[in-house]
């Protein structure tokens, strides 16, 4: 979280804004888990809900976007320094491998790019982790 928040600052300080982060209200995430889990993807929007919410709030632009955006910054710190433990044990696990959707060298390319901090490969790896954990908890 700490890691967030300042970049969420800088973001804010380099256009001379005042920036909150309404997501670390408990009550708004308590009110947020109230509706059904359908109701978040609504006619093909997702985020329904919050969108509708801030309709009349922001401007039609973005309460309409529906692009996906990276949050600031890159993967790499998190992918090689703090989940490279999870992510090798994942790569080797006979459960994520019969899944049948990976390669065979993944744990060697994740090394390589771990050695040279390769952060345009951190953002894959940080799908594929999440992809395992998905499989890990729902599938599994």
């Amino acid at each position: 979280m700490p890691f967030v928040l300042r970049i969420e600052d800088r973001n804010g300080m380099c256009r001379g804004l005042e920036v909150r982060s309404p997501f670390l209200d408990h009550v708004m995430v308590e009110h947020g888990f109230q509706f059904s889990q359908s109701s978040y993807m609504k006619g093909g929007i997702n985020k329904y809900p919050f969108r509708r919410a801030l309709g009349s709030t922001i401007a039609p632009e973005v309460a309409e976007n529906l692009k996906k955006m990276r949050r600031p910054g890159n993967d790499a710190h998190i992918m090689y320094d703090h989940l490279h433990d999870a992510l090798a044990a994942m790569l080797v696990n006979e459960g994520f491998r019969s899944m049948g959707i990976w390669r065979d060298d993944l744990l060697e390319k994740f090394e390589h790019d771990r050695k040279t901090r390769n952060i345009h490969n951190a953002f894959v790896w940080f799908r594929v982790y999440m992809v395992g954990r998905w499989y890990h908890q729902y599938v599994a």
